[in-house]
């Protein structure tokens, strides 16, 4: 449906793509049968409807449709009011007062809109474009998709299918930003260990051409080009996301700079406890 109502407001293009609650049409919903492009009709077979001949099998051009249906009930939107729909609450809005504003002073110029009500139809006509900008090439265009990809869906604008209170609204939004900033935490690392692993994996592959023991050679090797991989994949990625956290939470950015400090000075003392003897 184009048009979904929500009380006296009218539910949004996106708002409605979140429905999941679907449940089949009863038999009495259905009519016999349905009429297709191409002149033909779909028979109904049980709650589908198909244009394959009975006792035929499908041809190409044959479709299966399928009807279902969100019943009515009750339903929670967390959003921005915006005329008689919603908008999504983005991070570059401001909040005043319980209502969203212009930015003052220097920022203004950052909307390029006339009122706020102008901002909320562009961010809702932007909210499911997934722009970027490439003309960058090569590692420009690796962090403008990355950049995309953190910015993804992160803004309130959620709707429940049942009746909840704010607060359960806001924790649902949360769980969902902290399974995505998870992700991105793996994904980071992996992508870390993944590209030393491939560099020190080179030298080892030098020695296979050695008769019988060159393939153990390069078995031993790699285990070593995996363990130092991984300690230095960890140190990078706690440096990162130290650098990331340094303005908004300063004590837990220390804590992995000192991890990652730890990560080097471990093993250095290590190494030195153990001087090596020379005899002459």
């Amino acid at each position: 449906a184009d048009v979904v109502s929500f009380g006296a407001f009218t539910l949004s293009k996106s708002l409605i793509f979140k429905m999941s609650n679907f449940t089949s049409l009863s038999q009495k919903e259905l009519p016999d049968q349905l009429d297709v492009p191409d002149r033909r009709s779909a028979m109904k077979e049980g709650s589908k409807y198909t244009t394959v001949a009975p006792g035929m099998p499908p041809q190409i051009g044959d479709v299966r449709i399928t009807f279902r249906k969100v019943p009515c009930g009750d339903a929670t939107v967390l959003a921005v009011q915006h005329n008689s729909s919603f908008a999504p609450l983005r991070g570059d809005m401001t909040v005043k007062g319980g209502k969203v504003v212009r930015p003052q002073g220097g920022d203004e110029r950052l909307l390029d809109h006339n009122n706020t009500s102008e901002m909320l139809d562009q961010v809702e006509a932007q909210h499911d474009k997934f722009d970027i900008d490439l003309d960058g090439g090569g590692c420009c265009a690796c962090c403008a998709l990355v950049g995309k990809v953190v910015e993804l869906n992160e803004e309130v604008y959620e709707l429940a299918e049942s009746k909840e209170s704010a607060g359960a609204m806001f924790k649902t939004a949360q769980n969902q930003q902290d399974c995505l900033h998870t992700a991105l935490q793996i994904v980071g690392f992996l992508m870390f260990f993944i590209g030393w692993n491939c560099i020190f994996q080179l030298l080892p592959a030098v020695f296979r051409f050695i008769p019988f023991v060159g393939i153990y050679i390069q078995y031993f090797g790699n285990f070593l080009a995996w363990v130092l991989s991984f300690v230095l994949s960890l140190f990078l990625w706690c440096v990162t996301v130290a650098v990331a956290w340094l303005a908004a939470r300063p004590l837990k950015a220390a804590a992995f700079l000192l991890f990652a400090a730890l990560l080097i000075a471990v093993p250095w003392y290590l190494s030195a406890m153990h001087p090596q003897h020379h005899y002459g």
